[in-house]
């Protein structure tokens, strides 16, 4: 069995472990190394065992060793699930609630939220992205869980949901695999596009991206949160690295902050 894991000092440990929770990650830590450290927030630098295809939120599987981390900067989660309880948690959503047994649901956003280019992150963005999944044309890696929804926007941050078939743990499924939403600008101009050129409602935005070498995010004027000082950092540098060995020397000279791999468990 795979189990993720981080192999870096433990001074860092803590930023990770949350684990694997790419959100606390790239929403909270701080440089920790001097030479990265600034006046602005200071940057971090994380290794990853291969580069994106997409940067997109449904060609991609949203996986803490691949692409989670970048998509939670990118993104942020409606909903997540707390590693301690396992409890599913709203985000960039107020609630998700059902009251007759998961045959209906109503999704309340956090009002005033914005995309990344300064538009709006609202119950139309949502039901556009989760009908992008249904469509076969996407090749969604999540389209099973989107498909068969009947969505009605009731107003700017409501969204109404009828699933095929009553589901009581539709919370869970959304914030597994339908967490992440890109900004209907983005996917006005194709998918291609929008995995090229993503934009969404998280802490951080693309900035540049060199194939096979290097992905640079820096903080997004319009996040939600930013009135709270948030994201800390002022720029995250995902760089492709697939060897573990070099990857945990990297950190240990202080050439990177942290990596993620993945490790059998006996």
């Amino acid at each position: 069995m795979f189990a993720q894991s981080a192999a870096h000092p433990r001074r860092r440990l803590a930023a990770l472990a949350a684990g694997l929770s790419a959100l606390a990650l790239v929403a909270t830590a701080c440089g920790s190394g001097g030479s990265r450290s600034s006046s602005d927030g200071g940057s971090l630098t994380m290794l990853a065992i291969q580069d994106s295809a997409s940067l997109d939120p449904f060609r991609r599987a949203y996986v803490a060793v691949t692409d989670e981390p970048r998509l939670a900067a990118l993104y942020d989660p409606m909903l997540t699930i707390d590693p301690k309880t396992g409890n599913v948690v709203p985000h960039l959503a107020e609630s998700l609630r059902t009251a007759d047994g998961g045959a209906t649901w109503q999704l309340k956003l956090r009002p005033g939220v914005l995309f990344s280019d300064g538009t709006a992150f609202d119950a139309e963005a949502v039901k556009r992205n989760w009908e992008t999944h249904a469509k076969p044309e996407t090749k969604s890696v999540h389209a099973a869980y989107a498909a068969g929804f009947k969505l009605t926007v009731a107003d700017a941050t409501t969204l109404d949901i009828v699933p095929s078939a009553p589901n009581p743990n539709l919370d869970r499924t959304i914030a597994t695999h339908l967490t992440y939403i890109e900004a209907p600008s983005a996917l006005d101009k194709g998918i291609d596009a929008a995995g090229s050129q993503p934009v969404g409602a998280g802490p951080f935005m693309l900035k540049s991206w060199t194939r096979g070498a290097e992905q640079v995010f820096v903080r997004n004027p319009h996040y939600w949160q930013k009135d709270k000082g948030l994201p800390k950092l002022a720029q995250l540098t995902v760089k492709t690295s697939p060897d573990g060995k070099q990857n945990l020397n990297a950190v240990r000279s202080g050439r990177a902050d942290l990596f993620m791999t993945a490790v059998r468990r006996s």
